[in-house]
């Protein structure tokens, strides 16, 4: 079948980026046949993912827009879905990846959806429920908390922000307005990862309704594997002071 579509420009800075910017794509997938139609930046191809996301648009009748992004200094984020292989960008075979990660999840056949790129970062697969609107105005929502003069990153569990990270390199703050058990496990793998900073857990994540998960979802791991064990503070609105025990180097 065809597909067009409004695509982000290659090789530009995104955060700059306007509405007249954006390429028009037209794309033949059967033969995997591009053209582009530039925006205001004429000199500019469409987005090296063009292909890929055209596959995936025609497959997935049910997403309406699509995310892509890369991984931030502080990324935390549980994902829908986990592709295996580190396809090169814009090949056919990403897109057969995706749809492979997505049909060995509950979540296969419906969404929003946030699915993990092995080495690429993500790509979210938004609705005509969930619109790129939507995740802005989830993200707004947030403005306004924290520190001051910080940069934020958005938490992601699944298509959804559900809060915030902030660190200046020494001292960090994780900020959740839900935390859902999953969230547990990326939250003890990003505190191993970042475990030279001090961290402040808050929100939700700090909440009394979820004090019992914790330790139910990271004990998991054998005793010699990389874990966390947190030292609560009496102000359930805070967590801190955690400690590492039994950590290899990391890689």
């Amino acid at each position: 079948g065809e597909c067009r579509m409004g695509v982000s420009p290659r090789q530009v800075a995104k955060a700059s980026l306007s509405a007249g910017d954006f390429c028009v794509a037209e794309v033949r997938v059967a033969d995997r046949h591009v053209t582009c139609h530039p925006g205001a930046r004429r000199d500019c191809k469409s987005s090296i993912d063009t292909g890929v996301q055209a596959m995936l648009y025609e497959r997935l009748p049910y997403v309406t827009a699509m995310v892509h992004f890369h991984y931030p200094p502080f990324c935390l984020a549980v994902p829908d879905a986990v592709t295996r292989f580190p396809y090169p960008c814009g090949v056919a075979e990403e897109a057969e990846e995706v749809l492979r990660a997505l049909s060995a999840t509950e979540s296969s056949g419906r969404g929003p959806l946030l699915v993990e790129l092995a080495h690429h970062g993500f790509v979210l697969l938004l609705t005509e429920h969930h619109t790129p609107r939507a995740v802005l105005e989830e993200w707004n929502s947030l403005a306004g908390r924290g520190r001051e003069g910080e940069p934020r990153y958005p938490v992601w569990c699944g298509a959804h922000i559900v809060g915030y990270i902030q660190c200046d390199g020494r001292r960090g703050r994780i900020r959740t307005v839900e935390a859902p058990p999953a969230l547990w496990r990326a939250v003890g793998m990003f505190l191993t990862t970042h475990r030279n900073i001090r961290w402040t857990l808050e929100g939700a994540l700090a909440a009394p309704s979820a004090l019992a998960q914790p330790p139910s979802l990271l004990q998991e791991t054998p005793p010699n594997a990389n874990h966390v064990v947190f030292g609560w503070a009496e102000n359930v609105h805070c967590v801190c002071d955690f400690c590492l025990p039994q950590l290899p180097p990391l890689p």
